[in-house]
């Protein structure tokens, strides 16, 4: 880092400043935010590339860093930052901004990090929207669309279903390892899905293959994004249920490429595993899919893709009226993007309040 970028605190108003920022800082630690206690400039590139590469559910840690970094370096610093993190400035500015405006609050356990980043973006006073948004429980979909003035800020009371066409959608608020119960055997044509990276989640890869050697119609896909730090386990827990067949390069061009530090590696695609039940018959496949630049969509869910990405998997994969699968619904991508393609969907996911979210999306932006 260059030296006129680093802040020094011989000037007595930098001490205090730098003194006040410390008791910010505690005051965050109390009320339950991370709090990044590095200093140099390698210790927040590292940390910051180290987390890209554990998942997208570390949003508040990042921002702890991200805050970090403004109190040390200043604003000044976020465009060199965002080069050597293969970020981008506004990330960088904005992630900063969100833990800076509620250092002094608490994470309320019923709101997600994008309800933080819906509130810093629109809100004019985003503590007293944060509240707000807590008090009547809004999904940080219907949050965001309260915020951009696309919906009222009353929900219905009680806060029913969406109603969806059973015969075009169905959502189903369940496991992995117990949602075949609820799809008929032998009746889905592809499933598309973006499980969790970390590696606390592998256990799902085996119970989505035993789903899938279950529901696929013989012939069908199963393709699975997956990020490249545990492929050999994945593979291993997945080929005894079903066959692996070959695998597609997912290019994320822009902002979107992460760098592993662990593995010394800038990488700018991720895999999607492709496996069949049984012998694939279908037409030729192209094995790169590509997201649009910089298209990397959280609005809905920390761990959302774009829905340029996934509109590309779906149409080089399946045919208008085939039934596609997202046994990991999140936000509700996969379903939108198939649904607007003509395609048929079921949509399943543990977290009611992702049924909700995406239920409430599909509904508004599909058939709306």
């Amino acid at each position: 880092m260059s030296a006129e970028l680093r802040v020094e605190y011989d000037d007595p108003r930098e001490t205090t400043r730098h003194r006040k920022a410390g008791a910010l800082e505690k005051r965050a630690a109390d009320n339950g935010l991370p709090v990044f206690n590095g200093e140099s400039w390698e210790e927040h590139v590292s940390a910051w590339i180290q987390l890209e590469d554990v998942a997208d559910d570390c949003s508040w840690r990042l921002a702890s860093i991200a805050a970090s970094l403004h109190r040390i370096y200043k604003s000044q610093a976020a465009e060199k930052f965002a080069q050597e993190v293969k970020s981008n400035k506004r990330t960088i500015n904005l992630f900063s901004q969100v833990y800076r405006t509620f250092q002094s609050g608490s994470i309320l356990p019923n709101l997600r990090w994008s309800h933080y980043l819906f509130a810093t973006q629109y809100a004019d006073d985003p503590i007293a929207a944060i509240e707000e948004a807590s008090t009547k429980d809004w999904s940080s979909y219907h949050f965001y669309k309260v915020l951009r003035g696309l919906a009222q800020p009353e929900l219905p009371a009680p806060a029913a279903p969406v109603e969806l066409p059973e015969d075009r959608c169905q959502l189903i608020q369940s496991d992995v390892t117990d949602a075949a119960s609820q799809i008929e055997t032998e009746s889905v044509d592809a499933i598309i899905t973006d499980p969790p990276y970390p590696e606390e989640y592998l256990h799902v890869y085996e119970k989505l293959a035993a789903l899938a050697s279950e529901v696929l119609k013989p012939g069908g896909s199963l393709l699975v994004m997956v990020g490249q730090s545990y492929l050999p386990q994945i593979l291993a827990s997945m080929t005894p249920h079903i066959r692996y067949h070959w695998t597609v390069s997912y290019l994320t061009p822009g902002g979107q490429a992460a760098q592993l530090w662990q593995r010394k590696v800038n990488t700018f695609w991720k895999p999607v595993l492709w496996f069949v039940k049984g012998d694939y018959t279908g037409r030729w496949i192209g094995d790169v899919a590509k997201s649009a630049v910089n298209d990397n969509d959280k609005r809905f869910h920390e761990w959302g893709q774009s829905e340029s990405g996934m509109a590309d998997l779906i149409e080089r994969f399946t045919q208008p009226g085939d039934l596609i699968l997202d046994p990991f619904l999140g936000g509700g991508t996969t379903g939108v993007v198939a649904l607007k393609l003509d395609r048929r969907f079921i949509g399943v996911d543990s977290d009611p309040a992702a049924i909700e979210t995406a239920g409430q999306r599909i509904a508004t932006d599909v058939l709306g």
